[in-house]
């Protein structure tokens, strides 16, 4: 019976010395680039982003309205993720892909809400805005640095 202790209490020291499963996050190939690029611009302003880390899935799919380009799903249990609608994306640009990858990272990653603040010719400030009309977004090369700025600033 002294065997059977030893042997228990020994098996049970080797199960719990194993490495833990680690969760697979799920990343759509095509997003890939545009995570690493959020990664990259959180860098350069003071955050560190890793995907798998911070446990951020990204999906290229239908969504439930037509008028919804992406959105954010928060889940305690589950990895956050962002879904970007596959019409949106298949008839998108670059920027308008990367404005839309950064928008819901903002609130899977940074937790940032929806900001439709203007400047005085009605253009929006925030990559967060609704796209509610409230304000006009125009995110190109031209302004991609002042807008990633705000984005980053909490």
């Amino acid at each position: 019976m002294k065997h059977l202790f030893y042997l228990l209490i020994l098996g049970m020291t080797v199960v719990s010395c194993l490495p833990e499963e680690t969760e697979a996050i799920n990343l759509n190939e095509e997003l890939i680039p545009h995570f690493e690029a959020f990664s990259e611009e959180a860098e350069k302003r003071g955050y560190s982003f890793d995907w798998k880390e911070d446990r951020v899935e990204g999906f290229i799919g239908d969504l439930s309205d037509e008028k919804i380009l992406g959105q954010c799903i928060h889940d305690n249990l589950d990895p956050n993720s962002v879904i970007i609608s596959e019409t949106f994306w298949n008839n998108s640009g670059f920027y308008d892909k990367e404005f839309i990858v950064f928008h819901e990272l903002g609130h899977c990653f940074l937790n940032r809400n929806h900001n439709d603040d203007t400047d005085e010719t009605g253009m929006c400030t925030s990559i967060m805005n609704s796209g509610s009309q409230a304000c006009r977004a125009n995110y190109g090369a031209d302004n991609r640095d002042e807008y990633l700025d705000e984005l980053f600033t909490l």
